[in-house]
């Protein structure tokens, strides 16, 4: 490999370490999602024995998708230079559909955020309301985890009906808690 070549490809591994430190550091913050644990996506894992297989995976989660990816380019360049190019664009492809992922999951973070939002406003004003908020609001965070489980890319299209579902679930927080201060005489802000 060239010294241009070289550089490029130790900058695009670094990148993708970069990207997958990323992710576990968010994920971290992930707790409707088990931290990220959750398999969502599908990736194709290259081995290279007596011969070359690149096969789809069962569903793996991200940070572990990231890692398979990572683990392909590093093995292409064990490949024959006549087949790197077809198995790096396939490995390109993954990467893209596992990025695309990633931003659906944080998109539906911020959403969740809104729930545990609405539960923490509810523990501090009416703590005896709890229960039964919590009991309401995960059925909204199973609904997104399944959507995200089930299919991630569909996230787009149900991500404005998820967003009405969470609207609903934050009045509820707000009726809970205006109801018992309407019990005590106070008026909520």
């Amino acid at each position: 490999m060239s010294m241009g070549a070289e550089k490029s490809y130790e900058y695009m591994m670094d990148s993708l370490r970069r990207i997958i430190d990323f992710v576990k550091e968010v994920s971290v913050d992930w707790w409707w999602f088990e931290q990220g644990n959750i398999p969502v996506i599908r990736v194709r894992k290259l081995s290279i024995n007596k011969e070359v297989s690149f096969d789809y995976l069962p569903k793996v989660p991200i940070v572990k998708a990231l890692k398979i990816i990572y683990s392909n380019f590093e093995l292409i360049r064990k490949l024959p230079p006549r087949n790197r190019v077809d198995y790096a664009l396939k490995t390109a492809q993954d990467l893209y559909l596992v990025l695309q992922a990633i931003s659906y999951i944080i998109d539906a973070h911020n959403l969740a955020d809104k729930v545990q939002e609405a539960r923490e406003y509810v523990a501090r004003m009416s703590p005896e309301m709890l229960d039964k908020f919590i009991e309401v609001a995960n059925q909204t965070i199973q609904r997104i985890r399944e959507i995200l489980a089930s299919n991630i890319f569909s996230w787009p299209s149900k991500r404005e009906e998820t967003e009405k579902e969470i609207g609903k679930v934050v009045n509820f927080a707000r009726n809970l808690v205006s109801g018992k201060e309407s019990e005590r005489g106070e008026v909520p802000a």
